[in-house]
């Protein structure tokens, strides 16, 4: 089904397969904008069970998962949607084949509906591959044409459902009763970024490769942040490194900087617009406070390199204020 974008073709979802009874799992930190549709389509929000991640692999805890999909207390639900980002927004961390097998067995088992949102599948670092084998009638996979090829705006995207779903008749009354279709003109511009001369997916990864640059630098801004954090958490993991797919770059906050409870994430991204002019996502956003999140393909190289310089001057400060003893106000 193409859709109005991949916001679109998860609100189809949601809508044709959840009561507002049901509930849901995600897994944190999440894409903020598939808690938005859950909530807003009547789902309460204490049955969205949000999961945790492996703190050394940042890898959805599927040992979580199997007990949520099948509660000690029968009295309670069994959740009747999961969501899967992959690569992930917003960690860039891609997930391997083996985890979305397992994810497929386990939800197929409690008779769950597991959704690949696949947006980023062309974002791909280190030679990474993006893994999608998931065919079968529980799974749906979403995914757009903004971001890979530069549309974001035409609004157009996809699901792929399983001909032995059932899904179609909910879908199609979903899709006709809201947008009835992509706008003809943005399909057209989609079919000729598929099939057109030069277009496709060599086309793509030209483009990608382009980010190399940006993504080095933004992350070799950030990289001091997260050496810190990771040396008070007592561990040599790098969430920077693990960020291998996607747009984005995930970094923790030093505990140092947060202790006193007077320094937030939201708090030192605000400190950051105003202060040096460069704008983060706050790890709060997205269910996972004392993080922050990058997005490095939105400028030109040079415009990166200016833009890298700010943050990691914005850094720089960050952590002589960690270690001064952090809390307490940031100077503006």
């Amino acid at each position: 089904m193409v859709t109005a974008g991949a916001n679109q073709a998860f609100a189809n979802i949601v809508l044709s397969c959840l009561d507002a009874s049901d509930s849901a799992v995600l897994f944190a930190p999440y894409y903020f904008n598939h808690l938005m549709m859950l909530t807003g389509s009547g789902i309460p929000r204490e049955n969205i069970l949000i999961g945790p991640r492996d703190p050394s692999t940042m890898l959805p805890d599927l040992d979580w998962l199997e007990r949520a999909l099948s509660p000690a207390d029968k009295s309670k639900k069994v959740p009747k949607l999961a969501v899967l980002v992959n690569p992930c927004n917003p960690t860039g961390v891609v997930l391997p084949k083996r985890l979305l097998q397992r994810a497929a067995d386990l939800t197929a088992a409690s008779g769950t509906w597991l959704v690949v949102d696949n947006t980023y599948d062309h974002f791909l670092y280190d030679g990474t591959l993006h893994e999608m084998p998931l065919e079968a009638p529980h799974v749906l996979h979403v995914s757009s044409f903004s971001k890979a090829f530069g549309m974001a705006g035409w609004r157009v995207g996809w699901l792929a459902y399983h001909k032995d779903s059932n899904l179609a008749s909910s879908l199609l009354k979903i899709q006709d009763t809201v947008p009835i279709c992509a706008p003809q003109l943005s399909q057209r511009v989609a079919l000729a970024a598929l099939e057109g001369e030069g277009a496709g997916a060599g086309w793509v990864a030209e483009k990608v490769k382009g980010l190399e640059g940006n993504r080095k630098a933004v992350k070799a801004a950030l990289a001091p942040l997260d050496a810190l954090a990771a040396s008070e958490e007592g561990n040599d993991f790098s969430s920077l490194e693990a960020s291998r797919g996607a747009i984005y770059l995930w970094s923790r906050l030093p505990a140092s900087l947060l202790k006193s409870g007077e320094l937030t994430d939201s708090k030192i991204v605000e400190w950051l617009v105003k202060r040096h002019g460069i704008c983060l996502v706050p790890g709060s956003a997205c269910g996972s406070p004392g993080r922050v999140r990058a997005a490095f393909a939105n400028l030109e190289p040079e415009e990166c390199t200016r833009a890298a310089r700010r943050l990691a001057s914005g850094v720089e400060e960050l952590m002589e204020h960690a270690r001064r003893g952090g809390g307490g106000e940031l100077p503006l």
